[in-house]
């Protein structure tokens, strides 16, 4: 009987043995399983860009600057005086509408050589080229930013080649750049002006190519160009896709001339402000292409 009983006690505390160290194992699990989770926690995007809105903001800024331009510039920037006119007009709207100007004499000085070069898209391409190439202002923007960015450039490219309709032409470009967004978007953030540089881009990217597009309507271009209310902007008709890719790399120079001014003067004007700068540019440089400079 004495045995019997040991017997069962040992049973009964290698049980209960099994079962604390069952529960243990369980313990172990959900805590490494909290830590794994903690860690993903911290190592995913934690950070916010705070320019954000302004960034999505952009292709609607960009499209109001062009549309102001449409409704009240009668020169075809042929001449200093009438490039500068364009960025005081531009400025004037920026401030009306955003409390805020956008170009500082670095890009009005960019802007004048451009649009008098007589090779304003080949030009446009190479400035922003240098832009991307900068040091200081590399520092600024992630490498799959520019990635994205040339990513778009050279969707952008190819459009003539692909001897498309027009309508055709702006829904692929919008596609392309909401594919892009939605690329964007998903890559952790690791400093608060991500997102600066390739956002906007695409923002001013897409609307730009509805812009232009729905314009055609309402300066008539397709039917008659002498008749538009605004010959100057008549070239237009043939290159939705090449007046979308002055305008975006008029934004990454704008943008990128806005920090430089910074670096070279010592002052910091802000994020927002190189944002609103770059805008502005991509409003210059949409309407110099559109006059086929």
């Amino acid at each position: 009987m004495l045995q019997k009983n040991v017997l069962q006690k040992i049973i009964l505390v290698s049980t209960m043995t099994l079962v604390l160290f069952l529960f243990s194992c369980e313990e172990d699990k959900e805590m490494t399983n909290v830590k794994n989770d903690s860690q993903q926690i911290l190592t995913s995007s934690t950070i916010t860009n705070p320019s954000q809105a302004l960034i999505d903001d952009a292709g609607n800024m960009h499209n109001a600057i062009c549309q102001d331009l449409l409704d009240n510039y009668d020169e075809d920037m042929s001449t200093s005086a009438e490039i500068s006119d364009v960025f005081d007009q531009i400025d004037a709207f920026m401030y009306a509408e955003y409390s805020a100007g956008a170009i500082g004499m670095e890009i009005r000085s960019w802007a004048d050589t451009l649009f008098l070069s007589g090779n304003m898209s080949s030009n446009i391409n190479e400035d922003a080229d240098d832009i991307l190439s900068n040091p200081d202002v590399q520092s600024l923007f992630s490498l799959s930013e520019r990635q994205i960015i040339e990513e778009a450039r050279a969707y952008l490219d190819s459009i003539p080649a692909m001897n498309i309709d027009l309508l055709t032409e702006r829904n692929l470009i919008v596609a392309k750049a909401d594919s892009l967004l939605s690329q964007l978007n998903s890559i952790d953030k690791t400093k608060t002006t991500d997102g600066d540089l390739a956002g906007a881009y695409l923002q001013i990217m897409k609307s730009s190519a509805q812009f232009w597009y729905s314009t055609y309507d309402d300066l008539n271009l397709l039917e008659v160009k002498k008749n538009a209310s605004k010959p100057q902007f008549a070239i237009i008709i043939v290159a939705i896709g090449a007046v979308v890719s002055a305008d975006a790399a008029g934004y990454l120079i704008g943008w990128g001339a806005a920090y430089l001014e910074d670096v070279e003067s010592g002052n910091n004007s802000g994020q927002e402000a190189r944002i609103r700068k770059g805008v502005g540019a991509a409003g210059a440089a949409s309407a110099g292409r559109a006059m086929g400079k």
